[in-house]
């Protein structure tokens, strides 16, 4: 096999608890995260070169070594030992610093597609190990569908999530998870480890005006079960019992919001996913 396409989901977090700082002072988390029916597509080939290319149909996304692909990509390689060439296409649909997770899936779907096409056969905790390296929320993606996460984002459990259905929110705004997490350190005086609730999320406690207006809304107009930040923001998310209830949502949110937003109707999915050809 010379080429390969998967499909990498976003993902939404359901509860995020930020519980304390590890040794390294980077942040220990719990939350309940779910891979959702967003995707990038990644086309992965092989090529004669040393040379990881890189190229993408969003112009501001980085195509050289700042990319997360790249970053995994060459773990992987010096990893496996490895000497070869790629040339990656990125097809980018997950919006961006908008919580949902796509450089961390992007990742991810590296890290599986290279496990395939060079039929390599790594183990989960090997696969852990790479993609712990590249960022905190890709052990999640490598593995996807419903988890449990803890940690600094390593420590992956399967986790029962009783809803299917979301209305996702993303103003054309985007926040830098750095600069929020700076932002909850420098508000709070203590960190609590809380019960996973559906709907918690700690980066609320930091919300601007707007955002926490437009989850009252969607609260108040929709039958959502509720409605929170994803992550760092700055999508919202809506939480439905039913398509039903999904469809009638979106068609009164999407007729009250202006065109400054995107509105994706969405559902559960398993994972990364290899797109036969």
């Amino acid at each position: 096999m010379k080429e390969i396409t998967v499909k990498c989901p976003a993902k939404i977090n359901l509860f995020f608890n930020i519980i304390g700082l590890d040794e390294r002072n980077y942040h220990l988390v719990h939350g309940l995260n779910q891979s959702i029916s967003i995707y990038d597509i990644l086309t992965i080939k092989i090529n004669n070169t040393n040379s990881i290319n890189i190229k993408c149909n969003d112009s501001s996304i980085p195509t050289d070594e700042k990319n997360s692909i790249y970053k995994a990509a060459k773990l992987f390689l010096d990893y496996t030992k490895i000497t070869t060439g790629l040339d990656i296409y990125l097809e980018k649909n997950i919006p961006t610093e908008a919580g949902l997770g796509g450089e961390s899936t992007d990742a991810a779907g590296t890290i599986s597609a290279l496990n395939i096409i060079f039929n390599t056969n790594l183990s989960k905790d090997e696969l852990n190990k790479i993609s712990y390296q590249t960022s905190c929320d890709v052990p999640f993606c490598i593995e996807g569908g419903s988890k449990e996460v803890k940690g600094c984002g390593q420590i992956v459990i399967p986790w029962q999530n009783p809803y299917s259905y979301y209305l996702v929110i993303t103003p054309n705004i985007g926040h830098s998870t750095k600069e929020m997490f700076n932002l909850y350190d420098n508000k709070i005086t203590k960190y609590k480890k809380l019960k996973p609730t559906i709907g918690h999320n700690d980066f609320h406690l930091i919300l601007n005006n707007d955002i926490k207006e437009l989850i009252t809304k969607i609260k108040k107009e929709t039958k959502a079960k509720t409605a929170m930040l994803t992550g760092s923001g700055s999508s919202i998310i809506a939480i439905f019992n039913n398509k039903d209830e999904l469809d009638n949502a979106y068609n009164i949110i999407k007729n009250e919001l202006n065109n400054t937003y995107k509105i994706a109707k969405t559902q559960n999915v398993s994972g990364i996913e290899e797109i036969k050809k």
